[in-house]
């Protein structure tokens, strides 16, 4: 199974030429770091065959337990923040089975 940062590399590699913004591009970059932020407090490896719903399941409970910046002390990221970068993992997920990267298990 490919390394998570090299799939994720590919995708945002896709995004330019697709007609993503660079800001859009920048959104993404800051969901892949959250994840790995997520990744590595909970001691998982980062490859492709751990984007399981389980898993996603635990980011968003990460990404509602913890503070946007750690830096400001306990402030919760917006439930639009939230789902905004699920649906940025979403769409790589799509991406990743779409491209063959990915198995769609039944």
């Amino acid at each position: 199974m490919q390394p998570l940062v090299e799939l994720e590399d590919v995708y945002l590699d896709h995004q330019r030429p697709v007609g993503s913004s660079p800001k859009t591009i920048t959104h993404y970059r800051n969901t892949f770091l959250i994840f790995h932020r997520f990744l590595e407090s909970t001691g998982q490896v980062k490859e492709a065959s751990l984007l399981t719903s389980a898993v996603m399941n635990g980011f968003a409970g990460y990404l509602r337990e913890t503070p946007s910046r750690e830096i400001r002390g306990n402030t919760q990221r917006s439930i639009v923040t939230t789902h905004g970068h699920l649906k940025d993992k979403r769409a790589f997920v799509c991406y990743l089975r779409e491209e063959g990267h990915l198995e769609q298990v039944s």
